[in-house]
């Protein structure tokens, strides 16, 4: 979570509401310039990490903010409901409600014209910025950017017990289990969203959900309110995942020919998220006839571009894979929002 809200020079910073959910409203941030022009302002719709658990809106990444700054369009940081008070199904529905509002009221709201969206995400926010890429009925997407995403639930990685992530030891489920239970039996009035990242993870409860989704196999449990259905996807395969919940699964089961061009990024030594979730979406789609650039740098941890701080990514003279990699992102939305 960012201590203090960055703000680009000759830009405004605002706070709206978009929809309601849970015990109360749900919100995003925006930045836009100060001067608004007469043409349409290009926009970047923005989807947080934090594997759908915690996380929230002020959780952003400064050098993409800069950068967009630096092209005069606006950025937008979304908050959505998260797990395991509420499902994956109110995550997608928030992330989605989030673009239509940007895509049919923000304009009025700030006094410019809405012009091409781009959807971007880290980690689990890349999971909702494809799944929503393939969900959106009005304005169409004209880009969408990954960067070491958590594309695809049904791998593995996500029905094969046994291992947590960042080569941690694996956590005593019941107690765990039992605290989840203490926060869904709040109902829809226990929903959050939002929850800032832990700056101790031993001493948050919820990096212990983390853990616990990966050790024991459940994240698709609770991505879909399902019991058993990670067990379920690791015995049948994901003809095991019920129809009405297949539009969680983007690559598994989206509509290729809905999704704009897309660009993934992911560090082939990330040790959270492996980078096969890149390397086979970028099979998949391309099979399916979607445009996809794909990087995949040698030394780019997760949360790489976190730890670069506040860092003017397109005049630094860094010269790592990884910093060419954020480098050739900005270019491609560039590209495909002009």
């Amino acid at each position: 979570m960012e201590s203090q809200i960055h703000v680009p020079e000759n830009y405004r910073f605002e706070t709206f509401e978009f929809k309601q959910g849970g015990k109360g409203g749900i919100s995003l941030d925006v930045w836009y310039p100060t001067r608004i022009t007469h043409g349409p302002l290009r926009t970047i719709v923005y989807y947080h990490g934090g594997f759908l658990v915690f996380g929230d809106r002020q959780r952003y990444p400064l050098w993409l903010l800069d950068s967009w700054a630096a092209r005069g369009g606006v950025f937008v940081s979304v908050d959505y409901r998260l797990l395991p008070e509420s499902t994956g199904v109110d995550a997608v529905a928030d992330s989605v409600d989030a673009y239509n509002w940007v895509a049919t009221t923000l304009g009025v709201r700030i006094g410019a014209q809405i012009g091409p969206i781009a959807v971007v995400g880290s980690s689990a926010g890349g999971y909702l910025a494809l799944t929503t890429a393939g969900l959106v009925t009005g304005k169409k997407l004209s880009a969408v950017a990954l960067i070491y995403g958590v594309l695809d639930p049904s791998a593995a990685r996500y029905h094969t017990k046994g291992s947590n992530i960042f080569f941690q030891p694996c956590v005593d489920a019941g107690p765990v289990l039992e605290y989840i239970k203490s926060l869904q039996a709040k109902g829809t009035e226990g929903q959050i969203s939002g929850h800032p990242f832990p700056t101790n993870p031993a001493a948050d409860p919820r990096s212990a959900i983390v853990a616990v989704f990966h050790g024991e196999a459940l994240f698709p449990d609770y991505l879909t309110g399902v019991a058993g259905l990670g067990e379920r996807i690791h015995e049948q395969g994901i003809e095991a995942i019920p129809k009405e919940h297949r539009k969680l699964f983007p690559v598994a089961f989206g509509q290729a020919a809905t999704l704009p061009p897309i660009f993934i990024l992911h560090g082939k030594n990330d040790a959270a998220v492996p980078v096969d979730q890149g390397v086979d979406t970028a099979n998949k789609l391309r099979g399916l006839g979607v445009a996809v650039t794909a990087d995949f740098p040698d030394d780019a941890q997760h949360g790489f571009d976190s730890a670069l701080g506040n860092i003017d990514i397109e005049t630094s003279e860094l010269q790592t894979p990884a910093a060419q990699s954020l480098r050739s992102l900005i270019n491609f939305l560039d590209q495909h929002t002009s």
